[in-house]
């Protein structure tokens, strides 16, 4: 991000930021959609999970209708309505239709994960579109990452390992 900064002019000038708030904001819900993304797979399986995820626009659409006041026409909240159907269709699957309906507890952990990680990516897109037109796409960057290191030091009494080998070349790779 740093080299790209310096390629684009003043690395100083592509970070300087007017509301570091609003960054501090979407660095907490991108990093809180990472987290809850990762901890459902704890719980329900990555497909299951993944199409949870796919709520992600439906909730888009509807904190921009709160927050940014954009305008939605009727056919969109017929489409998010849909959607939303469409995740309770997913839901039955871990339902047990027996004499009493019972989810499983692990399920029921899973499937709330991922509609918070689904939730928290749409507020982290939603503040992107906010930061938008006033911030440059650096900044925008560089205080995610910024966010994120610091929001994951909280992991490091969990017990974290030092990379070696070839672990810390694939994460080079995937940096």
């Amino acid at each position: 991000l740093l080299i790209w900064l310096r390629l684009q002019g003043s690395v100083l000038d592509g970070i300087r930021t007017r509301n570091i708030r609003g960054h501090f904001v979407r660095g907490l819900a991108g990093t809180g959609g990472l987290y809850f993304s990762y901890l459902s797979l704890l719980y329900i399986s990555l497909t299951d999970a993944t199409a949870i995820n796919y709520a992600a626009p439906l909730f888009t659409v509807l904190l921009a209708a709160l927050f940014l006041r954009e305008k939605v026409r009727h056919y969109r909240w017929v489409a998010v309505f849909t959607g939303f159907s469409g995740i309770l269709v997913m839901f039955s699957g871990h339902l047990t239709l027996t004499r009493q309906a019972t989810f499983s507890l692990s399920a029921s952990a899973g499937i709330l994960l991922a509609l918070m990680a689904a939730f928290c990516t749409a507020c982290a897109l939603v503040q992107i579109r906010f930061l938008n037109g006033k911030e440059k796409p650096g900044a925008i960057a560089f205080w995610f990452a910024i966010t994120t290191a610091l929001t994951s030091l909280v992991t490091l009494p969990g017990g974290w390992e030092v990379p070696h080998g070839n672990q810390l070349a694939l994460l080079v790779g995937c940096g």
